[in-house]
């Protein structure tokens, strides 16, 4: 149980307790109303002040300073003692507190408090008195000793600080108090002063990307308006632009950092703002790799910052991004998104590839910025276009030979063939062939025969072809596309051979018209040099009449050029469609070169000096090249003369030909016939046909004899009426048998019309043989004649010259000798006369031979001329002359002589030949007969030689006999090596050194006198090898008479020509390409191709 004291003390704690708290809730009281006038105060210097940062930030700490020493001195204090945590009042302290409140209880607690300190003493006395004194007191409250009155009286005056606050928001300045208050609290932050307007801005951000622009409103708040309103950054100065009474904006452009900035109008200022700029992720370069398709052959290329790019369809395309301020690319392509992820800092990479046109977006991001500036481009795909082929330069299609044409495309080629179809009567063919192109020119011509498609065409077949090229573009299927189609229509035989004579006919008419027109121009030539005589000098009249004769001249030789150029063209289609003979063909080169030299240099240079100089000439001059036009053109006339008369002949011995092989072939066709099984109908058409064929055969019959009575020198043609009755005949009773289905009468009857046909041949064959012979004999010997007149000639006229060297002028034989002058020169024309006949039936006789002894008459003329005016030293020379000529052609005349005889030489049989063999190289199938002849002969000497041995005499002429058949082997064998030259077939060589071989062996057995049963197998073997010869010799002719009808024609030429030609724009379109830029975009390469094929065409 607690005692007095206890208690006592007690209440003297819960007294110091409650001391404490009235001193904490006074410190509260004092404390709010010190802030509160602290606060009115400093609000009310910041609102007069408007202080700065640095004065707001004084006030705002000296506030927080003097309210943490006010807390903690009136409140912290009071608190901390009183939880006893420090020193707090002690006992006496509080006895002196309650005392002086309670004065009669003052003394006894602070002696009950002494009393209990004692330690000496009587502490039952002590205790006793402490006891004694704390029940006096005991009913004392000490608490009531805390004046809570006054506390609370003090309270009241709280009421001050906020009644003045409160009076400042009644009234309506707040902003003394709550501005200023703010305005203190943020004393870090600028702060504009009160003005007469105030600067709000209105923008949502002041945040804006690099190099975009920003836009800042602003709004003004306040009793008045400036009219105008300035912002500063960058030490620029820009007035803003109004957009009301309250309301400015300004665009900020191009920003790339931060800017600072403030307002100002009618001198007030706003507070700084700063522009926050984002940094924008940009593209700094872009690289845009473009690897075309293999195909196209185009390089890859590098394009730099290029968007919009044109492609060929399967381009594969990489686009390399270098970038700034990114970490993030969105690629868009025809709807398809793409996120890229760099590859390394700031590098985008991106492939594609592109097979159709395209467009793709770009935009770039970064960890401030999303996806802005989105940029877009276009990808135009060149698709790869089909291959063009033109065909050019085609000429009639029935006549077509050549194809001229142009193959381009956008980048080469796989091939380019050639397709034809041949139809026929019983037979379809198809045919095709490449043609050989460069795959890498994009542009190029082609040149192609059509000779060997025509060739493997019969005659009344139809050609349909055309030509078709494929690009080189794989993924597509190798695009092609196909020229325009050729129809060639092979024309039969008669139809040709009605086309020849009909054109054969053109040019006969055509050269007699040429000669109407020479002689009509000798008149005018004639009228024009008398006219000349009787004036001074020519006038405009006179080079008027030359100028007209010159061009009539002109288009004498352009006739001439185009009947040279229409004989020639004749004897090839016709050549083309029939076999014809090798002397045939030699005969039409003859004549071709007849034509040829017609016109010669001088005479087209005599046409050019006319021409050039007939301004200038005067009249001595222009009579003296008249004379000289005049006597070209009696060239000119007699050349043109004589080809008449030798084309004439030439389409006669044709005529004759295809006569004779027509009933070669007919003859033929009706033994066959007579060996067939076929149905009797189809018989009976066949032979109605042979029929026809016959009589068609009539009428050629018929025609050669109308061409031959056209012929100066006729032919002897036999009738052949009697013969042509008797195969007429015996065919109509073959169809008669035919039809009564008598098919062995019939079989007879056409043998026999068969053997008929075949005399007929031989007869025309054999009439022909004989008329060339004789024909050959008679101009042998009227050319020998000629030559010994000219050989008499040149002997007379050296004599004449020598004479003349040493005579005076008034010497009397001087006339004499004139006389004798003159008489060569009348045996000259003889001459010339004689040898123009003949030239007109021998080709061999050159134009040049002709104007020769043409030449050698007119410089007889001058010499007479220069005797008649004593001039001797100038006839001199023109005797010089005419002996100089007349020997010259004396030798020409000699060798075309020489080459008659060779030629006679090599037509004779084999035994005469044998007999000459110096004259011409015998042919094989001879030697093989003489051969045959021999082994003949050895087989009959090997029997006589064994009948001698049986007892027999022997012949006395056994050993002339062996001599003979050693001599003859030896012959036959030397000719052989002569062959052997002309041999080119390697097997055909090889049985000719064979032959040699086993000859050479038989030569040794005759000599010995030892003819066995090995050398006659011997002989066999040879024959054998010999008609191996033959064969390799025929096929040999064949290839080189092939190769003169169509190797030397005007084809060939015309081919070889166009191949020139073709090679050489190739050989330019090259150089040009090698010249052409290489990096031209599409629209000027197709410019350069279209300017390449203009140059091809």
């Amino acid at each position: 149980m607690q005692n007095d004291y206890e208690i006592l003390l007690q209440k003297l704690n819960s007294f110091i307790k409650e001391y404490y708290k009235n001193l904490i809730f006074r410190g509260i009281i004092y404390a709010l109303i010190a802030l509160f006038s602290v606060l009115i105060v400093f609000a009310i210097i910041e609102h007069f002040g408007f202080l700065n940062t640095l004065a707001r930030t004084m006030l705002f700490w000296t506030y927080c300073s003097i309210t943490i020493l006010i807390i903690i001195k009136l409140i912290i204090i009071p608190a901390i003692k009183m939880l006893q945590l420090t020193n707090s009042l002690t006992h006496e302290q509080a006895a002196k507190i309650i005392g002086q409140h309670f004065e009669e209880v003052s003394d006894k607690l602070i002696n009950i408090l002494e009393l209990h300190d004692i330690q000496d003493g009587n502490n039952a006395i002590i205790e006793a008195s402490i006891n004694q004194k704390i029940k006096k007191i005991q009913l004392t409250p000490f608490n009531k000793a805390i004046n809570w009155k006054k506390t609370f009286y003090y309270s009241r005056f709280i009421l001050i600080p906020i009644g003045v606050i409160l009076l400042f928001f009644i009234s309506g300045n707040k902003r003394v108090i709550s501005d200023s208050t703010l305005r203190i609290i943020n004393y870090n932050q600028e702060f504009e002063k009160p003005a007469p307007f105030y600067f709000n801005i209105a923008s949502d951000s002041l945040v804006g990307v690099e190099k975009e622009s920003i836009t800042v409103n602003v709004i003004l708040s306040g009793d008045e308006r400036p009219n105008e309103v300035v912002v500063h950054y960058n030490k620029k100065m820009k007035k803003m632009k109004k957009i009301s009474a309250s309301e400015y904006a300004y665009t900020f452009q191009g920003l790339q950092e931060n800017t600072p900035f403030y307002l100002s109008a009618n001198e007030e200022y706003s507070r700084q703002y700063e522009i926050t700029i984002l940094e924008r992720p940009e593209i700094k370069n872009l690289t845009i790799s473009v690897k075309p398709p293999k195909h196209t052959r185009i390089k890859k290329e590098l394009l730099e910052n290029i968007g919009s790019i044109s492609v060929p369809e399967g381009t594969v395309l990489t686009w390399d991004f270098e970038t700034q301020n990114t970490t993030e690319l969105k690629f868009r392509m025809n709807k398809n998104n793409l996120t890229v992820n760099p590859y390394s800092d700031n590098r985008f990479k991106i492939t594609q590839t592109i097979n159709s046109d395209s467009e793709y977006a770009i935009s770039l991001a970064n960890s401030k910025i999303s996806f802005i500036d989105t940029v877009y481009y276009d990808i135009k795909i060149i698709l790869d276009s089909h291959p063009f082929i033109t065909i050019k330069n085609i000429e009639e299609e029935s006549s077509v030979s050549l194809v001229n044409g142009l193959i381009r495309d956008d980048y080469g080629f796989l091939d380019l063939q050639f397709n034809s179809n041949i139809y026929g009567l019983d037979r379809d063919t198809n045919f095709i062939e490449s043609i050989e192109i460069d795959p890498f020119v994009r542009s190029q011509p082609f040149i192609y025969s059509l000779q060997k498609v025509k060739s493997q065409a019969l005659p009344g077949e139809t050609i349909s072809c055309y030509f078709t090229v494929r690009d080189n573009d794989k993924k597509n299927g190798y695009k092609s596309m196909t020229s325009e189609i050729i129809n060639i229509n092979i024309a039969t035989y008669d139809e040709v051979k009605d086309d020849y004579s009909e054109n054969n006919e053109i040019v006969k008419s055509n050269i007699s018209a040429e000669i109407s027109m020479l002689q009509k121009l000798k008149e005018e030539l004639t009228e024009f040099e008398m006219s000349l005589i009787e004036k001074d000098s020519l006038d405009w009249r006179d080079r008027k009449k030359l100028e007209e004769i010159l061009t009539k001249q002109k288009k004498v030789e352009e006739t001439i050029k185009n009947m040279q150029n229409a004989a020639k063209d004749n004897f090839e289609k016709m050549n083309a469609m029939s076999n014809p003979t090798e002397e045939m063909l030699k005969k039409q080169n003859e004549l071709e070169k007849l034509f040829n030299q017609i016109m010669p240099e001088e005479m087209k240079e005599l046409y050019q000096e006319l021409n050039e100089l007939r301004e200038e000439l005067n009249k001595n001059e222009l009579q003296e090249k008249l004379k000289e036009l005049q006597l070209s053109n009696e060239d000119l006339e007699k050349e043109l003369d004589r080809n008449l008369e030798i084309l004439k002949q030439v389409e006669f011995e044709q005529q004759l030909d295809d006569v004779i092989n027509q009933l070669g072939k007919l003859s033929k066709n009706q033994i066959d016939l007579s060996k067939k099984e076929n149905e009797l109908t189809e018989q009976i058409a066949d032979q109605q046909n042979q029929i026809e064929k016959f009589k068609n055969i009539q009428k050629e019959i018929e025609k050669l004899k109308e061409l031959n009575k056209e012929l100066e020198n006729k032919h002897d043609i036999s009738e052949t009426k009697t013969k042509e009755a008797s195969i007429q005949e015996e065919l109509k009773k073959a169809e008669e048998h035919l039809k009564k289905s008598n098919k062995k009468r019939a079989n007879k009857s056409q043998q026999e019309a068969g053997e008929q046909l075949e005399e007929l041949a031989n007869f025309f064959t054999n009439m022909k043989k004989e008329n060339e012979k004789n024909k050959n004999y008679e101009d042998m010997d009227v050319l020998r004649e000629i030559l010994e007149n000219l050989v008499y000639f040149s002997i007379e006229e050296e004599n004449i010259l020598l004479k003349f060297q040493d005579l005076d002028k008034d010497d009397p034989q001087y006339v004499e000798l004139m006389h004798e002058q003159q008489g060569l020169r009348d045996a000259a024309e003889i001459i010339e006369d004689s040898l123009f006949a003949l030239s007109k039936r021998v080709p061999q006789i050159s134009s040049q031979i002709n104007r020769e002894i043409n030449t050698i008459d007119r410089k007889a003329t001058s010499s007479i001329d220069h005797l008649r005016e004593r001039e001797t030293s100038k006839a001199v020379q023109d005797q010089q002359f005419i002996m100089t000529s007349a020997n010259n052609l004396a030798v020409l005349l000699s060798g075309i002589l020489e080459n008659m005889q060779q030629e006679m030489a090599n037509d004779l049989p084999s035994q005469q030949q044998c007999e000459k063999p110096g004259k011409g190289s015998p042919k094989p199938g001879d030697l093989k007969k003489m051969q045959q002849e021999l082994s003949d002969h050895l087989k009959k000497m090997k029997k006589e030689m064994e009948e001698g041995k049986k007892g027999k005499p022997q012949n006395n002429g056994m050993s002339k006999q062996l001599v003979d058949m050693l001599a003859k082997q030896e012959l036959i064998r030397q000719s052989l090596q002569e062959l052997r030259k002309e041999m080119d077939d390697k097997e055909g060589l090889k049985s000719l050194e064979n032959a040699i071989e086993k000859m050479e062996a038989n030569e040794e057995d005759i000599a010995n006198k030892k003819i066995t049963m090995e050398s006659l197998m011997r002989q066999k073997e040879i024959i054998t090898r010999l008609l191996e010869v033959e064969n390799a010799m025929r096929n040999q002719d064949e290839d080189e008479e092939r190769e003169s009808k169509t190797g030397n024609n005007e084809y060939e030429r015309i081919i070889q020509e166009a191949y020139e030609k073709y090679e050489l724009e190739k050989l330019k379109q090259r150089e040009m390409i090698k010249t052409t830029p290489p990096m031209l975009n599409n629209y000027y390469k197709e410019k350069v191709d279209r300017y390449f094929n203009l140059m091809l065409q």
